[in-house]
């Protein structure tokens, strides 16, 4: 699933997020090459980093009440990866909602 979710800053182009099911079928497709590609170990390494932000995103969805700086620096780093996975948007909403109770109290 590719998604326009931005515009880049240099035109007005739709920029395209790649989702964390394409870039780990990118990776599988690299792997699969009968030669080796010097950017293949940055696209595992990204593939890597994606996974361990996303993992932390589900770790925080399954508790009760995630701290509101861990879930915005996991959006944060989400955000600076430049993938999307199922659980960002989730997670934002569950980031918005702990700072509006924090501001309650």
């Amino acid at each position: 699933m590719v998604s326009c979710l931005g515009r880049t800053a240099a035109s007005l182009e739709p920029r395209i997020k790649l989702s964390f099911e394409e870039l780990t079928d990118f990776c599988g497709a690299l792997s699969k090459l009968p030669c080796r590609l010097r950017e293949a170990n940055g696209v595992h390494v990204l593939q890597r980093r994606v996974a361990d932000c996303r993992e932390k995103a589900v770790q925080l969805l399954s508790q009760d009440l995630a701290g509101a700086a861990e879930l915005e620096d996991c959006i944060e780093t989400a955000h600076s990866l430049d993938i999307h996975f199922d659980e960002l948007p989730l997670l934002k909403q569950v980031s918005v909602k702990t700072l509006m109770a924090k501001k309650r109290q």
